[in-house]
């Protein structure tokens, strides 16, 4: 189901493709909707258990794939048994990559394979200490690029890659992070047979487990247009595919809702400003609009508006709103948890969310769900970010070209010196490989500094994606202005560069 045999010809593979996509389209446009009264019915008990209280969500970051054979008690005491007596009252539950659904087979005391999985048996335990338990679909990961142009653990993509942004290893302008994550095996959302393999890795989850509801992560990565990558707009055309997909999603969920007798609730994480991620190509208003989404989680890698723009959206179409705190985003520090917590329960979320934050005998899973709590600890409003978290927060305009538009500068208070480049317009960040390159894009041009030589190269990576020919010495009215405003920006943020 979820990946394909490789030894397929590629004439045969393509009739597979064709042949998915059209049975998702025919299946789509089908009436199978349920009548007025059980489609009113499930919709109802929908949205009252929407609106029941979550103090606290925790995302496991897809991380909790056993190393070798292990125990449910084993997998379990890893990073979920210290959450018993908790704050947290949601688990969402992500399981590795976003093209496909990997659980691993557990067993018992002696060593023998048992019937359940870990996917299972994370239900199993949400549901014993009466929790919720949602599957995370991260909705674009693209982990799994290399700089070698390879692919990991991931045969649906080597399989079908006429349905990714690039065939293989390639730079883009933009729609990149800095660690970094070439966004060349990203699937292309335009594709409809895209569009149809995401709906049968989520309905086949929603009939083979017990979830309470599903989370449509777009924040990993929020790249799903391949206009995006050259600093183009991604159109109301592209945005209405997406929320096409969300129409076969919730009609789907509703159904098998029905069917079992309990509602399944669609979750989605987003920018936390509804305007940039128009502008990615998700329509958020518009999924309200139609109740497609029944909560939503805002931001993570940086936060672009005060949380009280987010939640006046929320209230306006009765859907909560939660925080998300991530140590990607904030130093691990208590109290500055702390602080960024409290200041998104008085802007009026409903919960916070933590992504990225492993330690679940943690104290703040025991203290961010409590407002009143909060108030009375020690916590800090402004401070200073760590490197991962300053570079991690100047991606608003590298993910997205001219981002900052959408940044309230008012975000900046908070932090101490050295602060981010949001607003230099310069997108910087790491190529790790044997040279452990630096790398800095424009529209058209990519700059690369090899700090162990001190050699510059420069690529036109629009008519020379894969980087043959080094344009330095040949385009220097191109490569002159680009290394000095490179070696400005690199030696303005030296200290944070140089001592993470």
């Amino acid at each position: 189901m979820f990946g394909k045999s490789r030894g397929r010809s590629s004439s045969g593979l393509w009739m597979v493709v064709c042949c998915v996509a059209l049975v998702w389209v025919w299946g789509c446009s089908q009436d199978q909707a349920l009548t007025d009264a059980q489609r009113m019915k499930i919709a109802t008990e929908r949205k009252m258990v929407a609106q029941k209280p979550r103090r606290m969500i925790f995302n496991n970051d897809g991380g909790d794939m056993p190393r070798g054979p292990e125990t449910a008690q084993q997998f379990l005491a890893k990073r979920m048994a210290g959450l018993v007596d908790t704050q947290v009252d949601s688990i969402f539950y992500s399981t590795p990559y976003s093209y496909q659904v990997v659980t691993a087979p557990l067993v018992d005391k002696d060593g023998n394979p048992t019937s359940k999985d870990t996917l299972d048996t994370a239900i199993e335990f949400a549901h014993a200490y009466k929790k919720e338990l949602f599957w995370s679909m991260r909705m674009n990961d693209s982990a799994d690029s290399s700089l070698e142009g390879g692919l990991k653990l991931n045969p649906w993509k080597i399989d079908f890659r006429a349905n990714l942004m690039a065939p293989s290893h390639m730079s883009f302008p933009y729609g990149w992070v800095n660690r970094p994550s070439w966004p060349w095996s990203a699937m292309n959302y335009e594709n409809v047979e895209v569009r149809a393999h995401v709906f049968d890795v989520i309905a086949t989850v929603c009939n083979r487990y017990d979830v309470d509801g599903i989370e449509m992560d777009f924040w990993r990565w929020p790249v799903f247009f391949r206009p995006q990558l050259f600093g183009q707009p991604v159109t109301q055309a592209h945005c209405d595919m997406m929320t096409d997909l969300l129409r076969q999603v919730r009609a789907f969920t509703e159904r098998q809702g029905h069917k079992r007798g309990r509602p399944i609730l669609i979750a989605v994480r987003i920018p936390d400003s509804v305007w940039y991620a128009k502008q990615v190509g998700l329509d958020v208003i518009q999924w309200l609009d139609e109740d497609l989404v029944d909560m939503l989680i805002g931001g993570e890698y940086f936060q672009l508006q005060p949380w009280d723009h987010l939640v006046r959206v929320g209230k306006h179409y009765n859907a909560p709103v939660y925080a998300c705190l991530s140590r990607s985003r904030i130093p691990d520090d208590a109290e500055v948890f702390r602080g960024e917590a409290l200041t998104a329960w008085e802007a009026g979320v409903s919960g916070i969310y933590t992504f990225n934050d492993f330690n679940v005998d943690s104290p703040r899973f025991r203290e961010l769900g409590d407002p009143k709590l909060l108030q009375t600890l020690p916590r800090k409003d402004k401070y200073k970010l760590g490197y991962l978290e300053w570079m991690h927060n100047q991606w608003v305009g590298t993910l997205l070209k001219d981002g900052q538009r959408f940044y309230d500068k008012k975000l900046m208070a908070k932090w101490e010196e050295p602060l981010p480049q949001i607003f230099d317009g310069i997108n910087v960040g790491f190529e790790p490989g044997r040279n452990l390159s630096m790398v800095y894009t424009t529209d058209r041009y990519k700059l690369s500094f090899v700090e162990r030589e001190g050699r510059y190269e420069l690529y036109d990576i629009l008519t020379d994606p894969h980087e043959r020919t080094d344009l330095a010495a040949k385009m220097p009215e191109v490569f002159v202005p680009m290394k000095e405003k490179f070696d400005l920006w690199r030696q303005k943020n030296a200290p944070i560069l140089f001592n993470p």
